[in-house]
């Protein structure tokens, strides 16, 4: 069975999270969400160079950009990121000190992936359906069902939706499951409690050429 990692974020001394700070300062939400994108698939293995414990990944998306990370046994501890237009040979070395100061506080200087991603989500509605949005127009009907569990947590959780939609927790709960299935009545309900809406779009012909 495939292993399945646990992602933390490396906090500084001052309690400062690198990449979230770094993800915030993009100002490109399309950027954003496919650097969430990216990193919900490293869950599974998807690394990229290593240099002495630090392992540098690359999301092929715009000018490229670059995430730093450490293992921790079965934790993949994220330190920082960059665009790959500014990328230096030092950023990896500071990335290394980064790693250093990690494993000198262990959980004392981390949080949990899933809990800082959802705050980024939950502050900004835009991205959330940015991110939503780009999972359906590129991802399998997994990845846009997780991207909606995501946001989901982000804006209230299941109890709070559910109640929202007028659909029992089990039913809400089952429609948006790594197998779920939903209806489009309750997909429909599913996003309004969450402030979204849903729109059709054409393709450009050169899509079906």
């Amino acid at each position: 069975m495939k292993t399945q990692y646990l992602l933390r974020h490396y906090l500084t001394e001052d309690g400062s999270d690198l990449v979230i700070e770094w993800l915030r300062a993009l100002n490109d939400r399309q950027a954003v969400s496919r650097v969430l994108r990216f990193l919900d698939m490293m869950r599974s293995g998807n690394f990229g160079e290593n240099k002495e414990g630090v392992w540098e990944l690359r999301v092929n998306y715009g000018p490229g950009y670059r995430v730093y990370c450490c293992f921790d046994r079965d934790v993949i501890v994220l330190l920082s990121a960059g665009d790959g237009r500014k990328a230096q040979p030092g950023d990896m070395k500071t990335a290394g000190k980064y790693k250093v100061d990690y494993e000198r506080g262990r959980q004392k200087r981390s949080r949990p992936h899933d809990a800082a991603i959802e705050e980024l989500l939950r502050q900004d509605p835009e991205l959330s359906a940015e991110y939503i949005n780009q999972a359906l127009r590129e991802g399998a009907q997994s990845e846009m069902l997780f991207a909606m569990r995501r946001v989901v947590r982000a804006h209230g959780g299941v109890t709070k939706l559910a109640a929202m939609t007028g659909l029992s927790e089990k039913a809400f709960s089952n429609a948006l499951s790594a197998k779920g299935d939903p209806r489009l009545s309750n997909f429909l309900a599913i996003c309004d409690a969450i402030g979204m809406r849903v729109s059709i779009t054409a393709e450009s012909p050169s899509a079906n050429s």
